[in-house]
């Protein structure tokens, strides 16, 4: 067995070790470990260790750090909802409404506030989460309530049967705070004119009154866009009914898109009067990130514990490059969060390649 020694400054270990750290740290003994958490601090850990040249090129970059670019004005504002729902002296359920188009990387967004914006927020060490997923087209609200109540009994307590209150019942005995999210694309809302957000915000406007104040609801808005493609078919007649149909499509998403806006603006402006049982938040459109804030994040503590201080000027000399050429190719100063994380990936792949192994 290896000799591991710790105290409360010294961590010695081999790349084998899984190794317990004191007080509030998460501590790293192996070289696959990607995410240290201390003190509701970020900070990614390189691991020393002697692996070969071309061991050391084939490294990994921390899967959530190119998603750390930006989200300041969400964070912020989904934290102020937080103290407001702690200081209010009748518990209820926060339900959040993220939105914004489908290449804003909705998801990572979701791991993000699941593995380090509630945590820090709610001060826990970690937080329970279910995907409650969106329902079919269904004939009445009650068929709605039905549905959601039994797929959560199945996900929650793995019995369709439980009623709401064995559910609630489960979640107060909890001891650490739930986060369940739903996903909604434009064509789903498109079909029914809002009434499934409206059915399952009524869910949980009427839950139990008994209620534990640290549920926490995310329901996440996909705004589906086309993206035109370049497209080399030889044959004009199929190449015009394609653009046809592109056109027909974006035009109808279009229109849908601004309906939801608009509905989602009206939910938020009236402080959720409709649904007055819960404390209501929309929290501000996920967009395009700008050249700033990916420089910004360059010069963030976290970023530079992966990078190295040196290479920062390298790597913002390069992200200028990137949004000079984004901007020539697309009209516009800011790159969705898809885009711009394939690319600060393949940025720091190839400055960190040869540098040390990442972990």
């Amino acid at each position: 067995m290896p000799d591991i020694s710790l105290n409360k400054n010294t961590l010695q270990g081999n790349e084998n070790s899984a190794v317990q750290g004191n007080e509030n740290q998460a501590i790293l003994g192996n070289s696959n470990t990607v995410f240290y958490g201390n003190n509701n601090q970020i900070q990614f850990v390189v691991a020393a260790n002697e692996k070969s040249q071309k061991q050391q090129s084939e490294r990994q970059i921390p899967s959530l750090l190119p998603y750390l670019v930006n989200r300041s004005r969400q964070e912020y504002e989904l934290e102020k909802g937080i103290k407001k729902l702690i200081e209010k002296s009748q518990p209820s359920p926060l339900i959040c409404i993220i939105h914004g188009d489908e290449f804003q990387s909705h998801d990572k967004f979701l791991e993000r506030l699941h593995r380090i914006s509630l945590p820090k927020c709610l001060g826990q060490d970690s937080i329970k989460q279910y995907h409650l997923p969106s329902p079919p087209k269904l004939k009445d609200a009650q068929e709605f309530s039905d549905y959601l109540r039994t797929t959560l009994a199945n996900i929650v307590i793995q019995r369709s049967s439980a009623s709401l209150e064995e559910i609630n019942a489960y979640f107060n005995e909890c001891c650490i705070p739930i986060l369940i999210h739903t996903h909604l694309l434009t064509e789903q809302l498109q079909k029914q004119e809002f009434a499934t957000l409206d059915n399952l915000l009524n869910f949980w406007h009427t839950w139990p009154v008994h209620i534990n104040e640290n549920l926490i609801i995310c329901i996440f808005i996909k705004y589906q866009i086309r993206r035109k493609k370049q497209n080399k078919s030889s044959d004009i007649m199929r190449l015009f009914l394609r653009l046809i149909n592109y056109f027909l499509k974006q035009y109808r998403y279009q229109r849908v898109n601004q309906r939801i806006h608009q509905y989602i603006e009206r939910l938020s402006l009236s402080n959720f009067d409709k649904f007055n049982r819960l404390s209501g938040l929309v929290l501000p459109e996920l967009t395009g990130v700008s050249r700033g804030e990916v420089e910004d994040w360059v010069r963030m503590e976290y970023t530079q514990n992966v990078i190295g201080a040196a290479m920062a000027d390298k790597l913002i000399k390069e992200i200028r490059e990137l949004f000079d050429k984004w901007e020539e190719q697309n009209s516009s100063n800011t790159i969705p969060m898809d885009d711009l994380a394939d690319n600060l990936i393949t940025l720091l792949k190839s400055n960190l390649s040869g540098e040390g192994e990442i972990t």
